[in-house]
C-alpha cells in the first residue's frame, strides 16, 4: 500500500473493520477517529509499533510484524 494515511482517510469514521494485512507497513497512523473500530487486522506487515487504538476494539491481529513491545489495554494478545 503506497499511502496509508490516503486509504484510511477515504473510510468512514464509522468502519468497524479495517484489514490491512499483507502491505508492508512499516507504520499505522493515528485510528482515533474510527470511533466504531471493532476488528484491527494488519498481520503480515513490518509494524514496530501501534498506535493508540480505539477504545471499541474487540479483535486485533497483528501476528508476523516487527513488533517487541505492546503497550495496549489488552491483557492478552496472540502474536504467532
Amino acid at each position: 500500500m503506497e499511502n496509508i494515511e490516503l486509504y484510511l482517510k477515504d473510510l468512514s469514521s464509522h468502519t468497524t473493520d479495517i484489514l490491512l494485512n499483507w502491505n508492508y507497513l512499516t507504520y499505522l497512523p493515528s485510528l482515533s477517529r474510527f470511533t466504531n473500530l471493532k476488528i484491527l487486522q494488519c498481520s503480515c506487515n513490518y509494524l514496530t509499533t501501534l498506535p493508540e487504538l480505539p477504545l471499541t476494539l474487540e479483535k486485533l491481529y497483528i501476528n508476523n510484524n516487527k513488533l517487541t513491545i505492546l503497550h495496549h489495554r489488552f491483557y492478552i494478545i496472540y502474536m504467532v
